[in-house]
């Protein structure tokens, strides 16, 4: 008959030697143990790695706060969101400015998605420090959940009407202030995944900021460019997004130099000078194939640098 595993409270006092509490002892060691693993089973089996979404065909990739400084962001996500959850989208734009129907819209959101699942794999196996996790929702949506360097804040609870898992890492970002200055903060960023626990799907994942710091950043003016990037701690060995030297953040930044110099040249274009798009385009168009296997295009530079 099997051993039950139940502890027994009573007075140690009474015994003649400790054998009885230490055997006692050492099998609540092993039941911690035992619900310690189930812990970090039911957690982990929630939670995908970037190389875990090549199984997958979404119907896309969603809240990537993360996520998005590595590929990029697509434009019609809250179209999509709508159409998915059934909800009214009239109001939303769709790719060319007209309503389409939504077999149209699902088919572009799930071609952008499986495009983004390569690039972003591509990205992770040239460096995995940035590899994230994410979760697949009851709508077949990929949502991020927090970069896997932060795998020690997950905590998970059991206690309420469903599952919650939770997870942080945190974002600088600055912008221009009052009196030609600029200001800075450092904002928590809290991830909350919400599990059903009565059918065990993934109902949403939640996104919360708590802002731990404000400055003025470093001095910058009003007029200085300005920077933003998430990172994994807030130590010297974290993990930030803007130290990585892919393609696309090499082609932003000379795109933003290129347009600083113009701006201090008021505007003073030499004769028959190239567009700047087309002089990125061919420097890294060889460097773009070997990495993603496609060429690079203006149009893509357009829309990673329509910002600045």
């Amino acid at each position: 008959m099997k051993e039950e595993k139940k502890l027994k409270v009573t007075n140690y006092d009474n015994f003649k030697n400790a054998s009885f509490f230490k055997k006692q002892y050492f099998q609540a060691q092993d039941m911690l143990k035992e619900v310690n693993d189930f812990y970090n089973s039911f957690c982990m089996s929630k939670l995908l790695t970037a190389s875990d979404l090549k199984n997958l065909k979404p119907v896309m990739i969603d809240k990537c706060r993360w996520t998005y400084n590595f590929i990029l962001p697509f434009e019609y996500v809250q179209a999509v969101d709508a159409v998915i959850k059934k909800k009214d989208y009239k109001r939303y734009m769709f790719p060319d400015g007209q309503k389409k129907d939504t077999k149209a819209l699902i088919k572009l959101s799930k071609e952008y998605a499986l495009q983004s699942i390569r690039d972003l794999n591509a990205i992770i196996e040239e460096d995995p420090q940035y590899d994230c996790y994410y979760v697949l929702d009851q709508y077949n949506v990929v949502q991020e959940f927090i970069p896997v360097k932060c795998k020690d804040t997950i905590k998970i609870d059991f206690c309420g009407e469903n599952i919650e898992i939770t997870g942080h890492y945190f974002e600088y970002s600055e912008r221009g202030a009052r009196f030609g200055q600029s200001e800075h903060s450092v904002d928590k960023i809290i991830k909350k995944v919400i599990i059903n626990q009565d059918n065990n799907n993934v109902i949403d994942v939640k996104t919360d900021l708590e802002t731990v710091e404000t400055g003025n950043a470093g001095g910058k003016s009003y007029w200085d460019d300005h920077i933003d990037y998430e990172m994994t701690d807030r130590t010297l060995d974290a993990v930030c997004t803007n130290k990585w030297k892919g393609i696309r953040t090499r082609v932003v930044r000379e795109y933003r130099d290129h347009r600083k110099r113009m701006r201090f040249s008021c505007g003073y274009y030499p004769p028959n000078m190239p567009d700047i798009e087309d002089v990125l385009v061919a420097r890294y168009d060889e460097m773009f194939k070997e990495q993603f296997k496609r060429p690079l295009t203006r149009d893509l530079v357009e829309r990673w640098t329509r910002w600045w």
